[in-house]
């Protein structure tokens, strides 16, 4: 089997060798199973339940262990999609000799990690610094962990961690990357929109020109919708680019209209402990559910986007192929394609499309509804 595009076997290992070492258990998958109540609480406490201690998992060996296995591929994950939609479409930070990078809201490190194996893959000559940053360093000493376990991964980058209130951390000017992954619904839920804008543009100033803010977060409504608060904010300013999830500047349909809310969907190969862990929970782990901003500190382009962005899931109904798709208009469009004449090829090529992809659709037909566009064939991925 081809290795995990998405999440390093590596680390997956490092995070079975913690649990057996926590658990005390010598089999690597019954010391992965044994965690299983801890993931399913901090799971609870993440969503449903909201708890505001969050479980009190950052002081908990057993807990942690059980975030690292559980929820950290995820996030990596998450984090080396949204990534390489930045490096797709903004190339203003490509070709540095060094850069620096700042994760706030650490936690074990996920996102600053993967953002360290991208980068070095992207620039492998160039030098990189990698800051965690996180209130309690109970989670960096992990990051530490598989920091050391995955050192291939990422051979010219130095890591320091820091114990901060990532909320208020001053961010030194000059950095090239600053994330934040599902950190913002934590501390921002009972906070003013006003509250995220300031910090956001603070950060924005930290950036060196063509630098990235990624900003990750669940793709529960609630939080969405602030992201897509925000974006709009940013979008009216015209001072910074948007690099994702929008083809364009305008103002957001979906908020505006309420139709719905914008965030991805993605299938990936899920690691083999993640399986395990999940045996008994049965939680929806082989899908990746995440709503994103990806902001480039420089002036919006000159000429418009050429791509749409599935924002629903690809709809297969009875001889056709639809979703809706956020153009380079604003709009949220009804695309369809018939099925007949289709060849095996452009059927798998429709079926694999997913909530989230980019594509370049052109409409040869408005139908009589006057809202919904038809196409030959299938649209093609951007």
């Amino acid at each position: 089997m081809p290795s995990n595009p998405l999440y390093p076997e590596v680390l997956e290992q490092a995070w079975i060798r913690h649990a057996m070492e926590v658990t005390r258990i010598g089999n690597p998958r019954l010391a992965v199973e044994r965690l299983a109540t801890a993931a399913g609480s901090l799971s609870d406490a993440f969503t449903t339940g909201r708890d505001p201690s969050f479980a009190g998992y950052a002081a908990n060996r057993q807990a942690l262990a059980a975030y690292g296995l559980f929820f950290f591929p995820r996030a990596y994950a998450r984090t080396l999609l949204a990534l390489a939609e930045a490096h797709r479409r903004g190339r203003a930070m490509a070709g540095r000799t060094s850069y620096r990078v700042v994760d706030l809201g650490a936690g074990t490190g996920a996102a600053g990690l993967a953002a360290a194996q991208a980068l070095s893959g992207w620039e492998p000559e160039a030098a990189i610094e990698l800051h965690l940053i996180d209130a309690a360093d109970h989670g960096t000493d992990l990051a530490r962990m598989a920091f050391a376990a995955g050192q291939h991964l990422w051979r010219r980058v130095r890591l320091h961690t820091v114990t901060a209130d990532a909320r208020t951390y001053a961010v030194a000017p000059g950095a090239d990357l600053i994330l934040c992954s599902f950190a913002i619904n934590e501390w921002m839920e009972a906070q003013p929109d006003f509250s995220l804008e300031a910090w956001t543009t603070r950060l924005l100033r930290c950036l060196r020109p063509g630098g990235w803010l990624v900003l990750l977060e669940p793709s529960l409504r609630f939080s969405v919708e602030r992201l897509e608060r925000l974006r709009d904010g940013i979008a009216a300013g015209g001072t910074t680019r948007i690099l994702a999830p929008c083809p364009h500047h305008h103002a957001c349909a979906m908020l505006a209209e309420k139709r719905g809310w914008c965030h991805e969907v993605r299938t990936w190969r899920t690691p083999e402990s993640l399986r395990w862990i999940n045996r008994n929970l049965q939680r929806d782990v082989h899908l990746l559910k995440y709503a994103m901003l990806v902001l480039e500190n420089g002036p919006p382009p000159d000429a418009p986007e050429t791509w749409t962005r599935l924002v629903s899931p690809l709809r297969k109904e009875k001889g056709k192929y639809g979703f809706h798709g956020c153009g380079p208009d604003g709009r949220v469009r009804a695309c369809e394609w018939l099925t007949r004449h289709l060849t095996p090829e452009q059927k798998e090529a429709s079926e694999a499309l997913e909530r989230g992809d980019q594509v370049v659709w052109r409409a040869e037909q408005v139908l009589g509804d006057g809202a919904t566009e038809r196409s030959a064939g299938p649209p093609v991925k951007d």
